[in-house]
C-alpha cells in the first residue's frame, strides 16, 4: 500500500473511517480481561500456532531467545528485575541473538503512513490550543497537580485522534508517582509506565515519575513520556481490535495488529532491564521512534 504523500495518508485515514463506521460496536464489558478468557490471549496464540507465517516464525525465536537469556541469567546468579540496567558478558551473545530477531520485524507502510498523519494531526491541534500554548509557558511553574491535570488532557486529546479512525476510544486513567534512580553504579530511571486493562478495570492506567530527576518538570520531557505511553494504549487497542474481529485479515492494519498481539502475550521477550533488548522490543521500538518525531514535529511546527 502507498502512502508516502499527504493526499495517500489522508485517503487512508478515510479509508480505515469508513471501516470503523460499519464495524459493530464491542463489548466493552470483555474489553482487554487479562485472564485466560482474555480475547488477546487466545488470538496470540492461535497465531502464534501459524508455523508458517514470517513473523509468528521470528516471535517464537524470540521467545526460545530470552528463555535462554533468563536461564543464563539464573544460572549466573544475574537479577533481571533489579533497579539498574543488566551489564553482563555473559548474556551478550545471547542479547544480541535476541535483538537480531527482533530487528528482523518491521510494520506494514499503512501503520507508518496512518500514525504519520495521526501525528501530524495532534501536532497541528496542539499548536493551534490556546490552552497548549499556556502550558508551554507556564509548565515550570505548574504544581504536580496541575502537570498530572494537564497530562490527563493531553492522553484523552491524543486518543481521540488516534483512535477515532478504527478502534473504541480508550479510556485512560493518568495518575503520578515518585521513583528516584537506584543508586547502583548504573541506575535504570522509569520516566512512565502503562498497564493494560485487567480484570475489575477497563482503563488503560498511564503513570508518570514526577521525581525531579526523571525529567517530568521539563516540558518537552514530559511532553515525549506522555506521547510514548499512549501510544503503548493504542497498540493494545490495536491488538485488542484484531482479536475481536473488529480487524479482520483484509484490513491495511491487520498484520500490526496480529504483531501486536503476540508482542503483549509473550511478555518472556520483555526485558526491560538490558538496554539493548529493551530497546529492540515491537513495543518499545515503535514507541520510542515515534516519540521522538512528535517531539521533532513540534519543535518544527
Amino acid at each position: 500500500m502507498h502512502c508516502s504523500t499527504p493526499a495517500q495518508r489522508q485517503e487512508l485515514r478515510q479509508h480505515l473511517r469508513d471501516i470503523a463506521a460499519v464495524t459493530p460496536p464491542p463489548d466493552r464489558a470483555h474489553y482487554g480481561h487479562a485472564n485466560e478468557d482474555n480475547p488477546i490471549t487466545i488470538f496470540a496464540e492461535r497465531a502464534m500456532a501459524d508455523l508458517a507465517d514470517p513473523d509468528t516464525q521470528i516471535m517464537r525465536q524470540a521467545v526460545q531467545k530470552a528463555e535462554t537469556i533468563r536461564a543464563v541469567a539464573r544460572s549466573s546468579g544475574i537479577t533481571l528485575d533489579g533497579p539498574g540496567w543488566v551489564v553482563a558478558d555473559t548474556l551478550g551473545e545471547h542479547v544480541r541473538g535476541l535483538t537480531n530477531h527482533f530487528n528482523r520485524l518491521s510494520f506494514s507502510p499503512a501503520y507508518f503512513a496512518w500514525k504519520d498523519d495521526c501525528l501530524q494531526t495532534l501536532v497541528t491541534f496542539l499548536c493551534a490550543d490556546a490552552q497548549f500554548r499556556d502550558m508551554c509557558r507556564d509548565w515550570h511553574d505548574y504544581s504536580t497537580a496541575q502537570r498530572i491535570d494537564t497530562a490527563t488532557w493531553f492522553s484523552r486529546t491524543f486518543h481521540a485522534i488516534f483512535s477515532a479512525d478504527l478502534i473504541p476510544q480508550a479510556i485512560i486513567c493518568v495518575r503520578d508517582f515518585e521513583r528516584p534512580p537506584s543508586q547502583s553504579a548504573i541506575p535504570r530511571l522509569v520516566r512512565g509506565t502503562h498497564q493494560a486493562p485487567h480484570p475489575g478495570r477497563r482503563s488503560h492506567d498511564i503513570g508518570f515519575n514526577t521525581h525531579k530527576s526523571a525529567g517530568f518538570y521539563y516540558l518537552e520531557n514530559a511532553l515525549e513520556v506522555a506521547f510514548h505511553e499512549n501510544l503503548h494504549a493504542v497498540q493494545y487497542g490495536l491488538a485488542g481490535a484484531a482479536a475481536r474481529g473488529e480487524i479482520k485479515d483484509d484490513h491495511p492494519l491487520y498484520r500490526d495488529a496480529r504483531l501486536f498481539a503476540m508482542a503483549f502475550r509473550n511478555r518472556v521477550c520483555y526485558l526491560p532491564n538490558i538496554r539493548p533488548a529493551y530497546r529492540a522490543h515491537p513495543l518499545e521500538v515503535d514507541t520510542h521512534s515515534q516519540s521522538s518525531m512528535f517531539i521533532a514535529a513540534l519543535r518544527a511546527a
